[in-house]
């Protein structure tokens, strides 16, 4: 029967704890670098759409459309607008 080598069981403890401590050290600096999104940022709500909304959106047909108020972060700004206009949105009234 062979009896293992102590050097060789020695340098691979040494190399698996190298290895180990290479991931960790890489995880934790990436996580680090991760921007926080709103879902992470306590007292932020993770969704801006209602699920009310969500539903009606569901059950009606490809060919209908769902009023809603729309509510910008800040101004209101012409690509805004644009970028609504180009999804088949129409201004009822203003607010």
């Amino acid at each position: 029967m062979k009896t293992a080598n102590p050097n060789r069981q020695l340098r691979r403890f040494a190399s698996l704890a190298v290895a180990l401590s290479l991931v960790l050290g890489i995880v934790l600096v990436d996580r680090q670098f991760v921007p926080a999104t709103r879902a992470q940022t306590p007292g932020v709500a993770k969704d801006k759409v209602s699920s009310d909304l969500r539903k009606k959106v569901k059950e009606t047909t490809a060919d209908s459309y769902v009023n809603v108020i729309v509510r910008p972060a800040s101004a209101w700004t012409s690509a805004l607008d644009n970028d609504l206009k180009t999804k088949g949105a129409s201004q009822k009234t203003a607010y």
